[in-house]
């Protein structure tokens, strides 16, 4: 993807957590033939989380259509936003806990008290990568209050799990 541009069919894309944050809920989003699928894994959510490969961008999501994400490594300097649709948002690669199906998942919001969450976090990755290196955070959510930010701690680290390899 030399170009930026993702032509991959939707069956072909990795599947999603969608952070709900008028209700402070984690979903998990599963698509079959059947149609769109939302599962509740709020309760007891734990992922190990891709931290090095945060990325960060400009973001529209619309109704029925796919996200329109123009996203750069985490460092670069923010270009001007394509338009007036476009909000700064944040997407990273989680692999959920076995509970909530165990597979590698995309995890993206433009929602401002989600951003501040992952923010502290990333503080918190930065603070103790150093002592757990080549490992990243298994992450556990503490609270999730409807309206409120969520609160993410890293409860341990791993190896760098298979389904989220560099590159």
């Amino acid at each position: 993807m030399a170009l930026g541009f993702d032509y991959r069919p939707a069956a072909v894309q990795l599947p999603i957590v969608k952070y709900h944050a008028r209700e402070g809920q984690f979903l998990r989003i599963d698509r079959s033939a059947r149609g769109v699928g939302a599962t509740d894994i709020t309760d007891n959510f734990a992922a190990v989380f891709d931290m090095e490969a945060i990325e960060v961008g400009w973001m529209a999501f619309g109704h029925g259509t796919r996200p329109d994400m123009r996203l750069f490594p985490l460092g670069q300097d923010w270009p001007e936003a394509p338009g007036p649709q476009f909000k700064r948002g944040v997407r990273l690669m989680l692999q959920l806990s076995e509970r909530h199906g165990g597979d590698v998942r995309e995890l993206s919001s433009t929602s401002g008290l989600f951003i501040a969450a992952i923010d502290a976090l990333h503080d918190e990755f930065l603070a103790s990568r150093l002592d757990n290196p080549d490992k990243l955070p298994v992450v556990v959510l503490a609270a999730a209050e409807p309206g409120g930010q969520p609160d993410f701690v890293i409860a341990g680290w791993v190896e760098r799990p298979e389904g989220l390899a560099r590159g």
